[in-house]
């Protein structure tokens, strides 16, 4: 999966910064959400 969005970065700076932060606030919010939810 990160290939694809490393490429999509070269191709298009601005989508494929879009699409990392993305992913990656989407990573963390799930991880945060997982941590809490089996942390209790």
């Amino acid at each position: 999966m990160r290939p694809i969005f490393l490429d999509m970065k070269t191709a298009n700076p601005y989508t494929g910064a879009m699409l990392t932060t993305g992913v990656s606030s989407a990573a963390a919010a799930r991880s945060f959400y997982y941590g809490f939810y089996f942390g209790r």
